[in-house]
């Protein structure tokens, strides 16, 4: 998980946008109107309100494009490209990133904070599209231009260490990314609070790595300490505690405690839709935790139907390839289960994810999964 913005209560857009307009209803400047389009279409993209939010910042690319200027169209495009990713587009997000940064190559003196961010940008676009090399580079651009402007102990590099450590996790430098994971807590430990989201998301990170090293307990505690956290910031229901239990389902998961595993995800869902809404495609984290815990019971029928749920959402969300990987390949595995006359659909499933997996840069022994199921179901 990379560092992104945090969670707006829907009730609290609502709030803040009432006074927005209010405020603006007093000036009679069309320029007023773009700032209110941009600031609600980011507000509501923080609540997981994404459709309405992208279409609010729709509206204020075309008010920016009416009356010019590339400064303003990459302050607008940047918010737009973050409200794509916010929304499961990380395809798109890239391409906003890509024209922003053509932008301020154009507007913007050498140094300025704006490239900094944009290289964070496109680096969580390209991790979520499976770009780990791109990603990588843009990260070390992104940190290097920091020191330089901020110095090597500024609290606001953590971000950009915790970043580069998630990238590096995925290319299995698992030493680099602990140390950075670790080097962004230092930074962070001198300005926040231990309630501070950024450390819930530094123990995500931490427990991710211990996971893949196969420190399966050192991982469950990772996540409990991040559930822990959340639950300070935001209550039990909160907005960040079911992405908390998503990671100790799946940790559960791994240790065999199945039934624990699927009382969790069950619980993570439930909170995940409370919070954002049936419709969004982060439920599909959960779903895909519950669908290999329901598996690993044998309770198979409900685990095509949960399987084949993540994957429309995923579909509609343009999920990046290694999402699409694992939704692909479990929902591959339930159907083979479900019943021989599936078998041919399982296979269409299985094929789908190792084309996903292809493009995810990942080294072939990762997808173990898919070699599972080709040696237990084959692929003719």
């Amino acid at each position: 998980m990379l560092v992104g913005d945090s969670m707006v209560q829907s009730e609290r857009a609502d709030g803040i946008l009432l006074a927005a307009e209010s405020a603006v209803r007093t000036l009679d400047d069309p320029k007023y109107d773009r700032q209110l389009a941009t600031i609600r279409g980011s507000i509501l993209g923080l609540a997981g309100r994404h459709e309405e939010g992208l279409a609010s910042l729709e509206l204020a690319l075309e008010m920016t494009d009416a009356a010019g200027g590339d400064l303003v169209r990459s302050v607008v495009l940047n918010n737009y490209g973050n409200a794509l990713y916010g929304a499961g587009r990380p395809a798109d997000a890239l391409e906003a990133f890509e024209e922003v940064r053509e932008l301020n190559l154009r507007v913007r003196p050498p140094g300025h904070s704006a490239f900094i961010a944009n290289h964070q940008n496109r680096a969580r676009a390209l991790t979520a599209l499976g770009r780990n090399d791109e990603a990588v580079s843009s990260l070390h651009e992104a940190l290097d231009a920091g020191t330089r402007a901020y110095g090597a102990d500024a609290p606001g590099l953590g971000v950009l260490y915790l970043n580069l450590g998630v990238a590096q996790s995925d290319q299995h430098e698992f030493a680099l990314a602990r140390e950075n994971v670790e080097r962004a807590k230092e930074l962070w430990m001198t300005v926040h609070p231990p309630s501070h989201r950024y450390f819930e998301i530094a123990d995500i990170n931490l427990g991710v790595i211990a996971n893949r090293t196969g420190d399966l307990e050192l991982a469950l505690r990772h996540y409990r300490d991040a559930k822990a956290r959340a639950i300070q910031r935001g209550g039990k229901r909160g907005s960040g505690v079911a992405v908390v239990m998503g990671n100790e389902g799946n940790s559960l998961y791994a240790l065999g405690r199945f039934e624990e595993a699927v009382r969790v995800h069950r619980e993570a869902l439930s909170i995940e839709e409370e919070v954002s809404g049936a419709d969004n495609p982060g439920l599909a984290y959960p779903l895909i935790g519950l669908a290999r815990d329901l598996l690993a019971l044998d309770e198979v029928v409900e685990a095509v139907g949960v399987a084949e749920r993540a994957r429309l959402l995923r579909e509609a969300g343009q999920a990046g390839p290694a999402e699409m990987y694992i939704t692909y390949i479990v929902l591959a595995e339930a159907l083979a289960r479900r019943s021989p006359s599936d078998l041919e659909q399982a296979r269409d499933w299985a094929r789908a994810a190792d084309k996903a997996f292809e493009k995810t840069g990942l080294p072939a022994a990762d997808a173990k999964e898919f070699r599972m199921f080709e040696t237990a179901y084959g692929l003719p």
